[in-house]
């Protein structure tokens, strides 16, 4: 119930937050700081690297069968472009829905701990993020399934 109410918020401030936001230039802060000593909210392409992140955590995870670990960074990386829909007006909101709708449907394949369900969910998340790209102007920023990860610190076996 939790998760079905925290998605009706999410479709509500895609929907209605760009009515309330301040209108801004596709990538820039929404709020620039006078003073430049007081921090700054995250630029859109911090969060966007962060997001990239999340996504290659998230395909080593699949990759490992590692199904609690996939919910877990699907949600994060849901977070992420919960995070950049609130704080940047002019983003593709149909984009944006489809990537959280893919990561919907990554969550589902997880808790059925069907592998090929996250493959496909994973194809279209990718999909999604590129087909943003391209409608920002920034189709040179292409995202892939991950061939490895550089997270070497990090165990993906799931635990037995």
């Amino acid at each position: 119930m939790k998760r079905i109410c925290e998605r009706i918020c999410l479709v509500l401030c895609l929907l209605c937050g760009p009515a309330a936001a301040q209108d801004v230039p596709f990538a820039e802060p929404p709020y620039p700081s006078e003073n430049h000593r007081e921090p700054m909210l995250l630029a859109l392409g911090d969060l966007m690297g962060l997001a990239q992140s999340r996504h290659i955590k998230l395909w080593q995870a699949g990759k490992a069968n590692y199904f609690q670990l996939v919910t877990y960074e699907a949600a994060k990386l849901s977070d992420s472009l919960y995070r950049a829909a609130m704080l940047y007006t002019n983003l593709p909101v149909p984009l944006i829905k489809a990537a959280d709708e893919a990561l919907v449907r990554i969550t589902a394949a997880a808790d059925k701990r069907n592998a090929a369900d996250f493959q496909t969910a994973f194809r279209d998340l990718t999909n999604a993020c590129n087909a943003c790209h391209r409608a920002a102007g920034l189709d040179f920023v292409k995202i892939k399934t991950p061939t490895s990860s550089p997270f070497t610190n990090q165990d993906f076996t799931p635990p037995r």
